[in-house]
């Protein structure tokens, strides 16, 4: 615990070693009293098959011991240090690393204890401490799915592009200079809960449409929240990544940031819901690049059907193996999609998709996540669009401290605003056919 809660070794003294030699005053205290260790552990051996040992065989009691863990673990637990396993051979850094060590290293002690053969299934004595080291693994699992929402599934309701009364609208703070909102032939306000007082909103709220779509494609049903003001610059279509969901709190907060500067939202689940209890268990699905890869380009066409987004430019905004997937849609809808952005992800999995693409990208990686900021420098070699790697100072992986989260935000809306901007001096712009 004492080395793993250091974030580098010269962060401070650490008081390991007069802890160990603290702990190494017992032995030397009995040793130079004349006990024998080795002849102790020889009648340890005797009083044990003396015991209840030597009448049940070597095997009931290393299987009971196991099966008495897992009773009081639980299978929650049991799914967690799966998924820690699979953060150790990733190789990850930061705090998700550190808690997989602590509780691979409990059940390493465990097992050790099990297989002595010396432990004789004391749970009150043994396997309670143990499994004390265990549950943290359970921090490691996803978030549990969303139930659907209430009304029948279907396809987003056709509307004219000025949002309807009985649509829900909502109003965010427009920034200075992000430009007019919407008004009818008449002078008054077409939408939402000024429509009826035939007034415009006070000076600086901007109206957005936000409704939960169901993306309707050949192999799945997929639920999404869809959020687009009034006008809209472009849609950003955010590609989830490693057993996250629409309902990513990083993702939410970087996609709020982005609305205030006029940029629509959709934030899709790329699993349906068996799809994702079967990626909780095994992490299979996650990393399956192609079929995310088909989610986000079937995506990207039911974006150019709506009649709110029809036209609209879209940007892909990827994190973890969503990058891979949002790099390859991008490859393949190179007309439609407008600039990529990648957050704390694996460009790497994209393959050779990488020199195909032909739209910027922006890679965005923590100056501190030493692992992935490699792989995206690797990436980066490879693209031959135009790309940016931004390094946010002092920033880890997955971004945890929120004021890293708001660099990444800004990154991102600088770098779409530059897009735009760069689109708008082109024969023909970027989303248009």
């Amino acid at each position: 615990m004492l080395v793993l809660g250091r974030r580098r070794p010269r962060d401070r003294p650490s008081p390991l070693v007069p802890l160990l030699a603290g702990l190494a005053v017992f032995p030397a205290v009995f040793s130079l009293a004349g006990f024998d260790w080795l002849d102790g552990y020889r009648l340890l051996t005797i009083r044990y098959r003396q015991g209840v040992g030597g009448v049940r065989p070597y095997g009931y009691w290393l299987w009971a011991d196991l099966a008495c863990a897992v009773l009081i673990t639980g299978p929650a637990t049991a799914a967690g240090l799966g998924r820690a396993g699979a953060v150790l051979r990733r190789r990850r850094t930061g705090p998700r690393a550190r808690l997989a060590v602590l509780v691979c290293a409990a059940l390493l002690a465990l097992l050790v204890a099990g297989l002595s053969g010396m432990s004789k299934a004391e749970t009150e004595r043994i396997w309670l401490p143990f499994a004390l080291w265990l549950l943290p693994a359970c921090s490691l699992l996803p978030a549990p799915p969303a139930p659907p929402p209430a009304r029948r599934p279907g396809r987003a309701r056709p509307a004219p592009r000025s949002p309807p009364a009985d649509r829900p609208v909502m109003a965010v703070r427009r920034p200075p200079g992000a430009g007019a909102a919407p008004r009818g032939h008449d002078g008054k306000w077409t939408s939402g809960p000024y429509r009826s007082a035939g007034t415009a909103p006070p000076e600086g709220l901007r109206p957005m449409i936000s409704e939960m779509v169901l993306v309707r494609m050949d192999d799945a049903a997929l639920h999404g929240d869809l959020v687009v003001p009034a006008p809209s610059r472009a849609v950003v279509l955010f590609a989830h990544g490693n057993g996250s969901s629409r309902h990513s709190t990083r993702n939410r907060a970087v996609a709020a940031e982005l609305r205030t500067a006029g940029y629509g939202t959709l934030l899709l689940d790329l699993l349906n819901e068996r799809e994702e209890r079967h990626d909780a268990l095994r992490a299979g699905h996650r990393f399956d690049i192609p079929l995310l890869t088909r989610r986000l380009v079937g995506a990207i066409d039911w974006l150019a059907e709506q009649p709110d987004t029809r036209g609209i430019p879209v940007v892909l905004f990827g994190a973890g193996t969503g990058t891979a997937a949002a790099l390859t849609a991008a490859a393949e809808r190179p007309d439609r999609v407008l600039t990529v952005v990648s957050r704390d992800g694996r460009p790497d999995l994209a393959g050779d998709a990488l020199e195909r693409v032909r739209v910027p990208v922006l890679l965005v990686v923590g100056a501190q996540d030493h692992e992935a900021r490699r792989l995206n420098e690797e990436a980066a070699r490879r693209l031959r669009a135009p790309h940016s790697l931004h390094l946010v100072p002092r920033a880890t992986h997955l971004f945890e401290d929120p004021r890293a989260l708001a660099l990444v935000a800004d990154a991102a809306k600088r770098w779409c605003d530059e897009r735009l901007r760069a689109s708008r001096e082109e024969p023909e712009p970027h989303g248009q056919r």
